[in-house]
């Protein structure tokens, strides 16, 4: 479970770049990344 956890951290990092530019705060970015990994499991 900790290497899926951690690859999918691995492939996110790319995503989370480009998340903050879209989002006005790295909070605002990190929760609807949480938000959507929630909404997948």
């Amino acid at each position: 479970m900790k290497k899926v956890m951690l690859s999918a951290l691995l492939l996110s990092l790319p995503l989370l770049g480009y998340a903050q530019e879209r989002f006005p705060s790295p909070e605002a970015a990190a929760s609807a990344f949480a938000a959507a990994v929630a909404g997948k499991n």
